[in-house]
């Protein structure tokens, strides 16, 4: 299996997920991610996201990752 063909494999077994992700200034937002609940944490924890409606930038950390069932 070349290095492509492994990928679109990888791709295909990835599920959706629904999580939650609450910020340090208690603001929060409900998102899908392909992944797993571990990846979604990895990628949202500890980082900062604009969570601002524009024009105002309003930049909170994520501290908190919570799986939702779908």
């Amino acid at each position: 299996m070349n290095n492509l063909n492994r990928s679109i494999s990888l791709y295909k077994k990835a599920e959706k997920i629904a999580v939650k992700v609450i910020f340090a200034n208690g603001n929060s937002l409900v998102t899908e991610i392909n992944g797993t609940f571990q990846d979604a944490k990895k990628y949202y924890l500890g980082k900062y996201f604009n969570i601002g409606i524009y024009p105002i930038e309003q930049m909170s950390k994520a501290v908190e990752v919570v799986e939702l069932r779908t």
